[in-house]
């Protein structure tokens, strides 16, 4: 999805409405999320039906979906994560590494819905059985998320095979809930597997960079990473930072609602450990 100014750009025949509420827009951006099309009209001295046709003009499906990308749309404008330029040494690029790095991770908690987070936390609090769908790189990530989960109690299987996440679709029991993991939220198997799921009433998760494409629309619950970057080489690595740090964000979420539990699970674990390593 490009960005917003782009967009602007492209439709440079602004009425006067628009050109107000653009005004407004970018004068109060961390304001947009929390209020309803029909408060924003209040503030701007406009209408919602201007609002919405302005959000339209600028290819956002509904007012809901321009909430959720706007901030980020526009504070990426402002602050684009640095790219990868021809025969950089090495000392810039160890310096770049560590800006880009940053710069996704503070994106990332800038774009992250608290309230969907909430929601999310609070299903995965209710369930032991944790299964995990993905494909290619996605599954390094899918494993690690594994690990961290079982380090808190869960009992997380990565399906990274394409013939097992349909049968996993057809047979997975009530007592699971499913975590798909894909950038573009386009990838077949996994668009038919949440399929699957949605029609049998498996609760499922998306953690995905978009909004637009069929897995997030499947999903009970969306997390978004970031994927756009201005150095298309970075894409992958951009999603696999931002992923992560929202797995991050989980893991250490249930680490602190599950504390005690948790240290006793690692006391246990490293005592099995040693054990094992004298035999």
């Amino acid at each position: 999805m490009s960005n917003i100014f782009e967009r602007l750009k492209e439709n440079n025949h602004l009425n006067a409405n628009e050109e107000i509420i653009v005004e407004y827009l970018i004068n109060h951006l961390d304001e947009i999320p929390y209020i309803s099309s029909g408060e924003f009209a209040r503030r701007t001295y406009t209408s919602s039906t201007s609002i919405i046709r302005f959000i339209k003009k600028l290819k956002y499906k509904s007012y809901t979906d321009f909430r959720l990308h706007i901030v980020s749309d526009l504070k990426n404008m402002k602050n684009p994560i640095p790219s990868i330029q021809s025969n950089e040494d090495m000392i810039t690029l160890v310096n770049k590494i560590s800006e880009i790095e940053t710069s996704i991770i503070q994106k990332t908690k800038e774009t992250i819905s608290i309230e969907t987070l909430y929601k999310v936390m609070i299903l995965i609090n209710q369930y032991q059985y944790i299964d995990i769908i993905a494909t290619d790189t996605n599954s390094t990530i899918a494993e690690y998320a594994s690990h961290l989960l079982w380090s808190v109690g869960k009992i997380a299987t990565v399906y990274h095979n394409n013939n097992k996440q349909l049968l996993l679709g057809l047979n997975i029991p009530k007592d699971h809930i499913v975590i798909l993991i894909s950038k573009s939220g386009k990838n077949p198997y996994i668009i038919n597997t949440a399929k699957t799921l949605k029609e049998r009433g498996i609760k499922t998760i998306a953690l995905t960079s978009s909004l637009d494409e069929g897995l997030a629309k499947l999903c009970l619950y969306s997390l978004y990473g970031l994927s756009e970057t201005s150095s298309e080489k970075l894409k992958d690595a951009v999603f696999f930072i931002s992923i992560n740090c929202i797995i991050h964000l989980i893991y250490a979420i249930l680490f602190s609602q599950n504390y005690e539990s948790t240290l006793e699970l690692e006391k246990l674990y490293i005592e099995l450990f040693n054990k094992n390593q004298k035999i």
